[in-house]
């Protein structure tokens, strides 16, 4: 009979690159939204974006993950970081 082992997902998940949580996303993004610079330390108007969307390959991984205010990420939708901020030049 095979020994279980038990498994540190926590250790898994910072191996891979996960964010603990939402607010440790924000931290390192210094609660500043990517495309437009508003900042909000009390977290209330962000979101957590990804760069790459899931609909179109993204995955959740803390290197596509980005902290984007509410207005941003509606704006964004379905675009890559890339395209987004082409149609803001």
């Amino acid at each position: 009979m095979k020994k279980f082992h038990p498994v540190d997902i926590q250790a898994i998940r910072a191996f891979l690159g996960f964010p603990r949580d939402r607010l440790s996303l924000f931290k390192r993004d210094g609660y500043t939204c990517r495309y437009c610079g508003v900042q909000d330390k009390s977290a209330d108007f962000l979101l957590i974006d990804h760069a790459i969307p899931v609909e179109r390959g993204g995955i959740h991984l803390a290197f596509n993950l980005r902290t984007a205010c509410w207005l941003c990420k509606k704006k964004k939708g379905i675009m890559t970081e890339e395209e987004f901020l082409k149609t803001r030049t």
